[in-house]
């Protein structure tokens, strides 16, 4: 069962201490029915559905698709770069935008190069909502899941799952997300989003501080990472 819980409260201001004590419950059994590992009691669904004016089945949804949240007309700005101040404020998780925000950083920007609305703090309560943050956010987001927000989008994309079957589908003017490993003392795994010019690869995100795109020859680019996952769209 998904809800719609944690959306509501933001649009609304109200913390998970006000809700439970209206709901009646811990404000640990509240946590546990926003991230879907417990289902409510009708009584407690129907104290949340009330307390937001709201009927239970616009909260909760026996549907196991992506939640999507915000307006959808909505368009921001591409991130350049996840540690830039204009970010200091985002939390994903339990931790800061510019430590673990780097797979949103590139589903987020793929949405906008492909023409199509996203607003970064709405993208962000998305991958809360329908719980893919890993170890509350201290391990980032598992790439192999971005397909999932894709799909609730209705992005088409094809998956690319090494390198060689990654190079095949880099034709030119190609939107992608990309995985790769990463041997550093802050993370394991980068993904950042990129666009294919001629030979060269647009890339956004490489680094935290970037503050225009990176672009690389395409060919070296490829052969050098060691890829966990790819979606060219």
């Amino acid at each position: 069962m998904t809800n719609k819980i944690v959306a509501l409260r933001k649009q609304n201001k109200v913390t998970q201490e006000e809700l439970a004590q209206a709901a009646g419950i811990s404000r640990q059994a509240l946590y546990a029915i926003e991230k879907s590992k417990n289902i409510p009691t009708v009584e407690t669904a129907m104290k949340i559905a009330m307390f937001f004016g709201k009927s239970i089945e616009e909260i909760f949804s026996l549907d196991e698709g992506w939640t999507v949240v915000g307006d959808a007309d909505a368009k921001g700005e591409l991130v350049f770069g996840q540690g830039l101040d204009k970010y200091a404020g985002i939390k994903y998780g339990k931790f800061p935008f510019s430590f673990n925000g780097g797979e949103i950083a590139a589903a987020y920007n793929a949405m906008l190069l492909s023409g199509r609305a996203a607003n970064l703090k709405d993208t962000v309560e998305e991958f809360e909502i329908n719980g893919m943050p890993v170890l509350f956010g201290a391990a980032g987001t598992d790439p192999k899941r971005l397909g999932e927000y894709f799909d609730g989008h209705g992005v088409a994309y094809e998956k690319a799952a090494d390198k060689d079957e990654f190079a095949d589908k880099l034709a030119d003017g190609k939107i992608f997300v990309v995985s790769y490993r990463e041997i550093s003392v802050k993370r394991l795994v980068h993904t950042v989003c990129g666009v294919v010019r001629g030979e060269n690869v647009e890339l956004y995100n490489v680094s935290n501080e970037d503050t225009e795109p990176t672009v690389v020859d395409k060919a070296a680019f490829v052969s050098k990472k060691s890829i966990v996952c790819a979606y060219v769209i």
